[in-house]
């Protein structure tokens, strides 16, 4: 072998050492922000790695799945961001198409599943801390911390009704904290400060009854199937009124103060989240506690999936968990920057919502390619734009040039 020949072999194993060193510190970018549980800036920086890849002309199939693998662990779909102060709550509608986010900025905002902002905000006077659509879709109501209960046409945003405190209630009392609407959507309950559950006729603004619940009352839930309101406060009980003529059925001593509730759809079970850093499940019938779910810090909201299976909770430990009913065990844990307000299921199960900050995040679940076989460098790169698709096209806070990394992807 001539000397040329020994020389041109060590260029090249050398170009080829400084590449691979080139690709190992690209590599750790992202998989250090999925570390610190930035999935979306984690994708978009995998799909720039892949593109390098590309570019060289290197498959490099143990680079490639490394980026798999921080791929498939990314589960943030989306980020909602317009809120300009602390998101308190978040709503799906039942057919999926649209989500509904209550602010202290003193607004409800609309969002298309894509996550681009719907119609204008929906105004009240003060916080909004309460949020939910209608078992039809059609209608949307929420609560303030004036405790005031609108009642809005989700189609076009046209206030329908306005439920008004009773005038003798002092004005720090008034805060309404959750609405939840009968399976009919004939009316609606709301958890109230002044110590009470406020039963109202959706169709003419009626007050119908007023249950007494002892101390500030912070969730409310009807059952799906009609019978039964559950709510939960500061007195550290569960109360479930008989929805028809509204007498007391069961006092369920929960042991802390209550954030919040919710009945499984078959009404067998309620979730009660709690300040103990617990998440309870009762046994309705017999009010005994069937399992115990813990977080690091106060649960404020749980929600049960469509077939109640599955349950997430949301917590101030800056995590919301998905868990099994059937096993107890945690299946998901997705970590936020701040403290979880809300949490709601998706009607489709695939995706959750959760509030923070000033941000609704949408989540994707049972999405785990890590098990397969490993993907191309550029299936991977197609299918790591199309995840990003949303996000990329309707979030305004995206950095111009992130904004078009896929657009080889996206018809504009």
């Amino acid at each position: 072998m001539t000397i040329v020949a020994v020389l041109v072999i060590g260029l090249k194993q050398q170009a080829n050492q400084r590449e691979k060193a080139v690709i190992e510190v690209l590599i750790l970018e992202p998989e250090q922000l999925l570390k610190v549980h930035k999935q979306l800036e984690a994708l978009i920086k995998s799909v720039k790695v892949l593109k390098y890849l590309k570019k060289i002309g290197a498959e490099q199939i143990a680079s490639t799945k490394r980026l798999q693998n921080i791929i498939s662990q990314s589960k943030e779909r989306n980020r909602l961001e317009g809120h300009s102060e602390t998101v308190n709550d978040v709503s799906i509608s039942p057919d999926g198409n649209m989500i509904a986010s209550a602010s202290n900025d003193k607004t409800v905002r609309l969002w298309t599943k894509e996550g681009k902002p719907f119609k204008q905000p929906l105004k009240h006077n003060s916080a909004v801390w309460a949020v939910t659509f209608s078992n039809d879709g059609n209608l949307l109501a929420s609560g303030d911390a004036g405790g005031i209960v609108n009642i809005w046409n989700s189609r076009n945003g046209e206030l329908k009704q306005k439920f008004l405190p009773p005038k003798n209630v002092k004005e720090d009392d008034r805060l309404v904290l959750k609405v939840s609407f009968s399976p009919d959507d004939r009316t609606i309950a709301s958890a109230n400060w002044d110590k009470t559950v406020k039963i109202w006729n959706v169709a003419n603004g009626d007050l119908i009854k007023t249950l007494t619940d002892g101390n500030r009352v912070n969730a409310v839930n009807f059952s799906l199937d009609g019978n039964m309101i559950a709510a939960g406060g500061d007195d550290k009980t569960v109360k479930v009124w008989k929805a028809q003529d509204k007498t007391l059925l069961k006092k369920l001593a929960n042991g802390d103060v209550i954030y919040g509730v919710s009945f499984s759809p078959d009404a067998s079970i309620l979730a009660s989240a709690s300040q103990d850093k617990t998440v309870k499940i009762w046994d309705v019938a017999s009010e005994k506690i069937k399992r115990t779910f813990h977080h690091q810090d106060s649960v404020y909201a749980v929600s049960f999936n469509q077939d109640g299976n599955m349950l997430a909770s949301a917590s101030k430990d800056k995590t919301v968990k998905i868990w099994s009913i059937p096993n107890g065990n945690k299946l998901e844990e997705f970590w936020h920057s701040d403290s979880v307000n809300s949490v709601t299921f998706s009607h489709q199960d695939q995706m959750i919502a959760s509030a923070q900050s000033k941000i609704v995040t949408l989540w994707h679940i049972n999405s785990n390619i890590s098990n397969v076989k490993v993907k191309s460098r550029d299936e991977l790169l197609k299918y790591s734009c199309d995840i990003l698709r949303n996000y990329l096209t309707n979030n305004s806070q995206i950095s111009k040039e992130d904004k078009h990394i896929c657009d080889e992807f996206y018809k504009r």
